[in-house]
């Protein structure tokens, strides 16, 4: 199972990094003249879309964690918040660049305010529209998948 994690978020990354939109950098704001200026090649587009590759943070609503003895998912609210990357589709609204949905990967650290723990380790991939979105992952140091929630903070 974790192979097969691995490898679908690895090939996801490099599907993202073959379509890159000239001229924006991928740790800048996404510029607000997308849409209207000559330089990125979309100003002629009628209904122009496009994909972008962003950076993105991911903090966790709730997390679902598989456990095996009971053969149930445990809920686990504001249990992780970790940094990726995500491929987002922009449209032109009022002539200014909107994300309306997309894909993320990210590497989750799991947070437990209530006692000093040590770190849990994860990955996911989610789907994201605007800025809720839903997923699924594996906890390393649980050693068990988990469907995931929240809300993700894309620059």
């Amino acid at each position: 199972m974790k192979k097969i994690l691995l490898v679908l978020s690895l090939a996801a990354l490099m599907v993202m990094t073959n379509a890159q939109v000239k001229s924006v950098p991928l740790f800048k704001p996404v510029p607000q003249d997308l849409f209207t200026a000559d330089q990125y090649g979309l100003k002629s587009l009628e209904n122009a879309s496009v994909w972008i590759l962003r950076p993105s943070i991911q903090v966790t609503a709730v997390q679902l964690i598989w456990n095996k003895d009971t053969k149930s998912f445990d809920s686990s609210p504001l249990s992780s918040i970790g940094a990726g990357i995500s491929y987002q589709h922009y449209i032109e609204i009022d002539e200014q660049p909107f994300n309306n949905f997309g894909v993320n990967a990210f590497l989750l650290l799991g947070t437990d305010i209530s006692k000093v723990s040590p770190a849990s380790l994860g990955i996911a991939t989610t789907v994201n529209y605007s800025i809720v979105n839903a997923g699924i992952g594996y906890n390393f140091a649980n050693k068990a998948p988990f469907i995931l929630t929240g809300v993700t903070l894309k620059y």
